[in-house]
């Protein structure tokens, strides 16, 4: 079951609407962001709008891990969680590289990438910064 609104608000969770997803995921942004598809993004950006921010969390602790891309959008409110549109669920990169080429070079982003980890329970305030 997912924590109220307002203990995510009280985290610093900024979040629009919430997700259903499996009880076994860790992260708090995974389990509560609002979802955004590819087509979405690529569509908005070519209409004008653009990405505010954006933080990729390591899903594991592996060495190959995962990464979830939540995006700042200034269409919607908080952040989203790059989805897959069917089946519903979040789109996971095993690739970093990649995954910063589809926000710089796709989507246009220029400013600073966030990176943390899911089992991080800090208040988002530990992650590493990436510039490119």
């Amino acid at each position: 079951m997912s924590p109220p609104r307002d203990s995510l608000a009280e985290k610093g969770v900024d979040c629009g609407a919430s997700l259903t997803v499996s009880p076994t995921q860790e992260s708090v942004l995974l389990q509560n962001c609002a979802p955004i598809t590819h087509a979405e993004v690529t569509e908005k950006v070519k209409e004008g709008g653009y990405l505010r921010g954006a933080i990729l969390e390591a899903q594991d602790d592996s060495k190959q891990p995962r990464y979830a891309a939540f995006l700042l959008t200034n269409w919607r409110k908080g952040y989203c969680v790059l989805h897959v549109h069917w089946p519903a669920r979040p789109r996971l990169f095993r690739d970093l590289d990649r995954l910063l080429v589809l926000l710089r070079f796709e989507y246009g982003f220029t400013g600073t990438i966030a990176l943390k980890r899911a089992s991080d329970a800090s208040n988002g305030k530990r992650h590493w910064r990436v510039t490119l």
